[in-house]
């Protein structure tokens, strides 16, 4: 596919509306619908798209108990103090609190074979 465009000197540029823009992680496609012209912009506080692609992606909301800590441009959300994510776990998973201490444990020790 070959795109073209019109590019100026801000970092934006104009397309006609059949092409197909991509924004880097971060970044969401704005558009001014007066004169045509489109520009990745960063995503706003507390939002984030954490990989580049489609740029009429918007950001998404940072999931319960995370943020970006005050910073636009999101590629993904930290947990606040005392929440964590589990290994493995995505950025699109809310943040749990640790287990608490193990208190009032009661062990039974049973032997096998015999009565």
């Amino acid at each position: 596919l070959l795109l073209t465009a019109d590019c100026y000197w801000n970092g934006t540029w104009r397309l006609p509306p059949e092409n197909v823009c991509e924004c880097t992680s971060g970044s969401y496609l704005s558009t001014n619908s007066i004169n045509s012209i489109f520009s990745c912009v960063l995503c706003p506080v507390d939002t984030y798209k954490s990989a580049a692609g489609d740029a009429m992606e918007e950001c998404s909301v940072c999931p319960m108990r995370s943020h970006t800590v005050g910073l636009t441009g999101g590629v993904e959300c930290v947990c606040e103090d005392g929440w964590y994510r589990g290994v493995g776990e995505s950025v699109n998973e809310s943040c749990v609190q640790s287990p608490s201490v193990v208190v009032n444990v009661f062990v039974e020790r049973r032997t096998s074979g015999g009565v």
